[in-house]
């Protein structure tokens, strides 16, 4: 094969595109529009995101160059309208059986939350509009029945706080997607997740969902040590909010077995707004949605 040809596969196997399909034949539901191949020219790897529309590609390209092409994430090597080409990450997943990932996580979102943040009053976001929404999408699916409903609505009132800091976040930190670098420090290969002007927090809520919960002192320890806004009095509510639009995003996608009104019953506990409510709760499963 000529060196300047390149050879593109796809990630997903058979198994995963029957699944697909299958769910598309039961009634669908939502799905990412993107696509994702992964390309080889001169023998080096790439990864090659296909978005609907070059806004998309040109935003993210945008925020991982304002991080200065950080480390954190896979170096952008070109974007060409609507499609984002990145270096490809060789790597092991990470392994959450000691709390080294803990302190690496909160080693990668202390610099994340140090880049330009901005502390901004509650009524000036939009989460309270967007929790309600959720929290009674959540009761109409049937998910929440009425008398939970009523207590979450309360305490969402209970935990809001005046302000909260706001800015870059990374919000799909589940295993899969963080690699180790050989140098040290973490590798978050799912670029699409990195967003911008949203609640510190939400990466953190998301990482308690699923794994972080047995080393949540170790990383709230490492967290303040890296000199990153304290997030922590914000973070019952940002959690909650989390919480909510995770749950939603699941049920929408088909992914009924995460869905589970127990995740929710922490937030309703007295003292709740002194704690993290997001790691009392099992589990999630673990696989990657945007939330």
């Amino acid at each position: 094969m000529h060196p300047f040809r390149f050879q593109q596969s796809s990630p997903y196997g058979l198994r995963h595109r029957l699944k697909l399909l299958w769910r598309r034949l039961r009634g669908g539901g939502l799905e990412k529009s993107q696509r994702l191949y992964f390309v080889t020219l001169n023998g080096n790897r790439y990864k090659r995101i296909v978005f609907q529309d070059s806004a998309t590609a040109a935003a993210l390209e945008d925020r991982l160059e304002r991080l200065g092409f950080a480390p954190w994430f896979p170096t952008v090597v070109t974007r060409y309208e609507n499609e984002l080409w990145l270096e490809f990450i060789k790597g092991r997943t990470a392994d959450a059986g000691s709390g080294v990932l803990a302190e690496s996580l909160a080693d990668f979102y202390a610099a994340l939350y140090r880049t330009a943040p901005q502390q901004r009053r509650l009524e000036e976001t939009r989460l309270p509009l967007r929790l309600g929404r959720d929290l009674d999408f959540l009761q109409q699916a049937g998910v929440l029945d009425h008398a939970l409903h009523r207590r979450l609505r309360d305490a969402a009132q209970t935990l809001a706080p005046a302000t909260l800091w706001t800015g870059f976040d990374y919000v799909d930190p589940v295993l899969k997607n963080l690699l180790p670098r050989d140098g040290g420090g973490l590798c978050a290969v799912d670029v699409e997740s990195l967003v911008d002007d949203v609640p510190l927090g939400t990466g953190v809520a998301k990482a308690m969902l699923h794994w972080l919960s047995p080393w949540e002192d170790t990383f709230w320890r490492r967290l303040a040590a890296g000199g990153a806004p304290d997030i922590r009095p914000a973070f019952p509510y940002v959690a909650l909010c989390l919480t909510a639009r995770w749950t939603k995003t699941k049920l929408l996608t088909g992914k009924v077995h995460a869905v589970s009104a127990a995740r929710f019953q922490a937030f309703c506990r007295p003292g709740g707004a002194q704690s993290a409510p997001a790691s009392a709760v099992p589990p999630a499963a673990r696989e990657s949605a945007t939330p």
